[in-house]
């Protein structure tokens, strides 16, 4: 039996009323189950506590001798203000960052319930080689840490 065949015995309202209802069913279970939204395309964030984290790198391929900056999002998802530390730390001398001119940057901030904020640090390149150059993001709310990292693409023009 050829496809075409196939496709024309198929009673094509039954199998769209079938999707349809499938698709009710599965998003009041998932209400139900009171699971997190499902995001396809946005970076996920690292959790801790009420505390949430993501990182990224803008831009994240850079020259030799270039520059970049390190952007870190940290979002407070709970219901009372909170006090975070922000560290970030290079994992190669031939990174340093703009606003401390060493290896290390921090931040302290303070989050007010539902607030979000996004900081940036600068860095300089002065690198030898190409490669992937990283840094460690650490954010601490209390005595817990949320580590992450953001990975640097360095080329030679």
């Amino acid at each position: 039996m050829k496809l075409n065949e196939l496709l024309a015995r198929v009673k094509w309202k039954s199998v769209i009323l079938l999707l349809a209802a499938l698709a009710v069913l599965g998003a009041v279970f998932w209400g139900a189950l009171d699971l997190k939204p499902i995001t396809l395309f946005t970076p996920s964030y690292k959790e801790g506590g009420d505390i949430q984290v993501r990182s990224w790198a803008d831009p994240g391929r850079v020259e030799l001798r270039g520059s970049s900056t390190a952007r870190v999002e940290v979002k407070n998802t709970g219901k009372e203000s909170n006090n975070v530390l922000v560290r970030l730390e290079t994992y190669n001398p031939s990174l340093v960052f703009d606003e401390t001119g060493a290896q290390k940057a921090n931040e302290s901030l303070s989050l007010g319930p539902g607030e979000s904020r996004a900081l940036g640090f600068k860095i300089k390149f002065n690198a030898t080689y190409g490669g992937k150059y990283g840094v460690k993001v650490t954010v601490s709310p209390g005595g817990e840490n949320i580590d992450d990292e953001i990975y640097f693409d360095v080329f030679e023009k």
